[in-house]
């Protein structure tokens, strides 16, 4: 415990000089709105699903082609 306390501390020692400072803003670009930003990274809510609809055309493709393996004497 004593040493991850004292490896925390020494990162947060590391930063000393910047922890203060103000949260940097662009004096030319406005703050996005946070829906914005978080549709930013909609595109990947759609992945898993994607994923899955490849996993199951490869499981019915891989179906086929063995039942017409075995069908002409391959299997």
């Amino acid at each position: 415990m004593d040493r991850i306390s004292m490896k925390a501390k020494k990162q947060i020692n590391n930063y000393e000089d910047i922890i203060q400072l103000p949260h940097y803003q662009s004096k030319t670009r406005p703050k996005m709105a946070r829906e914005k930003r978080a549709a930013q990274f909609a595109p990947f809510l759609a992945l898993p699903e994607y994923s899955e609809k490849i996993k199951s055309i490869l499981e019915d493709s891989t179906e086929i082609l063995i039942n017409k393996w075995e069908d002409i004497g391959i299997c």
